[in-house]
């Protein structure tokens, strides 16, 4: 409404004559906000020596379902990552968080699986009077306002990347988001766990370490049979 202070999102300031170039900021942003260059090429060097793994991006377009949506893809996107090109739409799938509100908006000619999974809890109690910060940054309109003047999440939009957060006056109080999986490659790297460990819950990281290990077992009897034969 006109008038009123609106909340600015966090600014990322990056100095370069600190900087290491090791990528890992480029790669954990689901956004790709940061690029990195050498030499005037991108390069995400953590994963070139496979320290990192890739966010699993899996979006869909049913070409035949999706006509009737090309004359207004500007409405599709909450962060204008969908075009039109010779005819055909496109996706910005690098820049994509997946978001999934393009899923809606074409009654599911376009399909996306999120990258993360977790959940986002507003208690609107603990929420200060006409308080509406975190619906003013989240970056893919993942909160509305409803008629009581109250923010309430839509789940299955969020990509839980934590703006809202930031900007919340009773983070943790009034507002929980948790990830509890990431859909991502496999690697092997003690770089990529302790990263895991601030971007997931610890049931999630746990999973993930589990979820490693009976590979390895696995792999282990696996050699064993074929060195028996």
């Amino acid at each position: 409404m006109d008038g009123e202070e609106v909340a600015q999102r966090s600014i990322v300031d990056i100095d370069e004559h600190l900087c290491d170039h090791c990528g890992m900021c480029e790669a954990m942003c689901p956004f790709w906000a940061i690029e990195h260059t050498v030499n005037g090429e991108p390069v995400v060097c953590v994963h070139e020596t496979d320290s990192f793994p890739e966010y699993i991006r899996d979006i869909r377009i049913d070409r035949e379902k999706i006509e009737p949506y090309l004359e207004r893809v500007d409405e599709l996107c909450p962060l204008n990552l969908i075009s039109i090109e010779d005819g055909e739409l496109v996706i910005n799938e690098k820049s994509c968080p997946c978001c999934r509100q393009c899923e809606d908006g074409t009654d599911g000619a376009i399909l996306v699986r999120p990258i993360f999974i977790g959940s986002i809890t507003i208690n609107q109690d603990k929420c200060p009077e006409e308080c509406k910060n975190c619906l003013d940054v989240c970056p893919v309109d993942a909160l509305e306002l409803h008629e009581d003047g109250k923010v309430y999440p839509l789940d299955k939009y969020c990509v839980y990347c934590e703006a809202c957060l930031q900007v919340c006056p009773e983070p943790d109080e009034a507002l929980v988001v948790k990830r509890t999986s990431i859909r991502h490659t496999t690697v092997k790297s003690g770089a990529w766990n302790k990263v895991l460990e601030k971007l997931a819950t610890s049931s999630a990281f746990d999973r993930e370490l589990r979820t490693k290990r009976t590979k390895k077992i696995a792999e282990a009897m696996k050699r064993r049979s074929m060195g028996g034969k």
